[in-house]
C-alpha cells in the first residue's frame, strides 16, 4: 500500500516509492474520504496517504513538543493516532502528551484527557475511548469521563462496528469483550466474528469460544 519494503527512512512521493520509519501497532487512522494519516514515529511526523501519494501533513522532523502548523510544529515519537468525525487527529506521543491536529494541519497540545491512553478510537458520536490497564474509559465531546468498561486482565486493542458495538480484546485472558453502546437490551452476538484491526491483521472466531 505504501512504503518501500527494503528501507526505513523519510521520503514523500508516490506511495510505493515513499519511505516511513518505525511503523508498528495501530498507528494510523482513516478519514471519511479514505485518506490515511500515519503516526510516523521515528520521523517525528504525521504523514498523509491519499491518491497513491505520501506527503508530510505535520511535523518538522525534530523530536520535540512544539505547537504550530504543518512543518512548523514538532512531535516527539508520535505512537498512536485516532480521528473524529470532523477530521481532527488526536496523536499520543511516547512521553504521554496528547496533540490535536486540525484538518489544516494546525497542531496544539491538550491536557483534557486526564486518564488513559492508547489504544484509542472515536465512535460515530465523537465519544473518545481510551485504555488504562484492564479498563476502557469513555470521554464525551467535552472530555468529561462518562463510562468505564473492564476486562479481566488488560486491554490489547479496540474496534467499533457500524452498529456501535465496541469490541475490546484482552490478550491475557484470550477473550474479546463486546459492549453494545447506548442500548440497554442484551446483546445477541453473531454466529461468527471477523474484526479487522488493521491491514493484514484480522481476528475471526465464534462468540463464547476461546
Amino acid at each position: 500500500f505504501a512504503n518501500r519494503g527494503d528501507v526505513a527512512g523519510y521520503q514523500d512521493g508516490p506511495a510505493q516509492q515513499a519511505s516511513l520509519n518505525t511503523i508498528y501497532g495501530l498507528n494510523f487512522a482513516v478519514a471519511k474520504d479514505d485518506t490515511v494519516f500515519v503516526a510516523d514515529s521515528a520521523n517525528h511526523r504525521i504523514r498523509k496517504i491519499g491518491g497513491n501519494m505520501v506527503s508530510t501533513f505535520a511535523g518538522s522532523g525534530n523530536g520535540a513538543t512544539i505547537d504550530g502548523e504543518g512543518i512548523f510544529c514538532s512531535f516527539f515519537f508520535p505512537s498512536e493516532i485516532a480521528i473524529n468525525s470532523i477530521g481532527q487527529l488526536f496523536v499520543w506521543q511516547r512521553d504521554g502528551k496528547v496533540r490535536i491536529v486540525d484538518r489544516n494541519g494546525k497542531v496544539s497540545t491538550t491536557s483534557a484527557i486526564k486518564d488513559g491512553g492508547p489504544p484509542a478510537l472515536f465512535d460515530d458520536h465523537d465519544n473518545l475511548y481510551v485504555t488504562l490497564g484492564n479498563s476502557v474509559i469513555q470521554y464525551d465531546q467535552s472530555f468529561q469521563q462518562r463510562l468505564s468498561f473492564f476486562t479481566e486482565q488488560r486491554v490489547g486493542g479496540l474496534a467499533i462496528d457500524k452498529s456501535n458495538n465496541l469490541f475490546i480484546s484482552d490478550p491475557g485472558a484470550s477473550k474479546i469483550f463486546i459492549v453494545r453502546l447506548g442500548q440497554s437490551q442484551p446483546l445477541n452476538p453473531p454466529a461468527s466474528l471477523e474484526i479487522k484491526l488493521y491491514p493484514g491483521v484480522t481476528i475471526t472466531g465464534t462468540p463464547g469460544q476461546t
